[in-house]
């Protein structure tokens, strides 16, 4: 603080707060306060300073310790917010409005197994709230405990409550999907792919090797996307439509440069008409393709490709994992935290000549230039993955049609909420 680093005095303080908290933090709570009132002052934070205020003078008080919650929480702070909020409910417990706030907070830092004890020690808060019900059965499937989840959805059917019968169907769509992989798949705390199915109803088409058995069960933490990746995802989507005797009469381009560069290498390589999203909107079959969601910044595209159409397929090639997009995609090629494009600039190379690492600048050529880039990568082995294992997501599927279907095979409805995380757990950068 007196060097005026405040970002630095928060990452310091944030080990202190995040959940759920250090040891000591009871003696030293008023203390943190004041600190951290302190340090959000110069960070402009104005609602959330404001109730610090008011917190510092009654450090107990339970509404108060909510607000803050809410406010870490929208600034995206889930890990202290979480511990404002488990701080308030121990003081005033099983409060529906605070246990699903904790619980939302906690899910964001993939504590689901933390998540399920909590609610189990909420007896009575449980029993009246269809909602704390439904947040319990998720997070026990997001905990690989399928049959405890399974027993509370009844209950949850039958809540006079809005949008119990919307919850239920979510809960039943994935254990339905998870159940149908069982008998093809593990589905243990190692199978990425299988649960990304299971709670996305998305097909993972790449398995990172690297961590693979250790840390990161085939998530991506920093990738610096290559065009070798990009024509694996080619040769993989083109796997697909063979197994699937899909009908793609066209490929079709969200409207940034990204996604357009990907584009127009899949129309070669599939050998499809290319169409452009500013032209034929979401009116054609076939398969629309984003390099990623995150960087399609168009409104209108985004929000149409919210609801599944017949015969229509979305395919992202990158997908965040840690912070995903708000519905999920019918494929995707991989997972990461941090990505960058092949072409983007802030590509990290270590130069041995130089004996120093340097940062890329954007490459400027033009999109078909970059897309024949692409089509003559060639691809490089991976120890861990092949094309049998991601077709093994798909077969259980081909002649299913009820409640859960993957986007794959669905012509209607709104697209599933992209999941964070998962029963399989990788390390993350914070």
């Amino acid at each position: 603080m007196e060097e005026k680093d405040y970002q630095g005095a928060f990452s310091l303080i944030r080990q202190i707060l995040k959940y759920p908290g250090l040891s000591y933090l009871d003696y030293l709570w008023e203390d943190t306060l004041s600190l951290l009132h302190q340090i959000i002052e110069k960070l402009e934070a104005p609602k959330l300073v404001a109730t610090l205020e008011e917190l510092i003078q009654d450090p107990q008080n339970v509404e108060l310790l909510y607000n803050c919650g809410y406010y870490l929480y929208e600034r995206g702070l889930y890990d202290i917010a979480a511990t404002f909020l488990s701080i308030a409910n121990k003081i005033k417990p099983d409060q529906e409005k605070i246990l699903s706030e904790l619980a939302i907070n906690l899910e964001w830092i993939m504590a689901n197994r933390e998540i399920c004890h909590i609610l189990e020690n909420s007896n009575e808060a449980v029993s009246n709230s269809m909602f704390l019900r439904y947040l319990l059965a998720y997070n026990y499937i997001m905990s690989n405990n399928l049959e405890k989840a399974k027993i509370l959805i009844p209950s949850i059917e039958k809540s006079q409550e809005r949008d119990a019968l919307f919850y239920a169907e979510n809960l039943r769509g994935m254990l339905n999907r998870a159940y149908l992989l069982k008998s093809k798949r593990s589905l243990d705390n190692k199978d990425l792919r299988g649960w990304h199915m299971v709670l996305n109803g998305t097909l993972l088409l790449h398995l990172s090797p690297f961590g693979y058995e250790e840390d990161m069960y085939g998530r991506y933490g920093y990738i610096a996307d290559s065009y070798a990746l990009l024509k694996l995802g080619l040769t993989r989507i083109k796997s697909v439509i063979n197994e699937l005797e899909m009908e793609i009469p066209f490929v079709i381009s969200l409207p940034d440069r990204s996604s357009q560069i990907l584009s127009h290498a899949a129309a070669k390589f599939l050998e499809r008409p290319l169409e452009q999203w500013d032209e034929v909107g979401a009116t054609l079959e076939g398969l629309y393709i984003a390099y990623d969601l995150d960087m399609v910044n168009h409104r209108q595209a985004l929000e149409e490709l919210n609801s599944h159409k017949p015969n229509q397929i979305l395919w992202v090639h990158a997908s965040c994992w840690t912070n995903p997009f708000p519905y999920a995609p019918d494929i995707t090629t991989f997972l990461y935290q941090y990505n960058v494009a092949p072409w983007s600039e802030g590509r990290m190379r270590y130069d041995e000549k130089k004996k120093k690492v340097e940062v890329s600048k954007p490459n400027n050529s033009s999109v078909v230039e970059i897309a024949n880039m692409i089509l003559e990568a060639s691809e490089e082995p991976n120890p861990v993955d092949d094309d049998s294992d991601f077709i093994s997501v798909i077969e259980p599927f081909l002649n299913y049609d009820d409640l859960g279907k993957p986007g794959l095979f669905r012509n209607s409805g709104s697209r599933l909420r992209q999941r964070i995380g998962s029963p399989v757990k990788s390390n993350m950068f914070f």
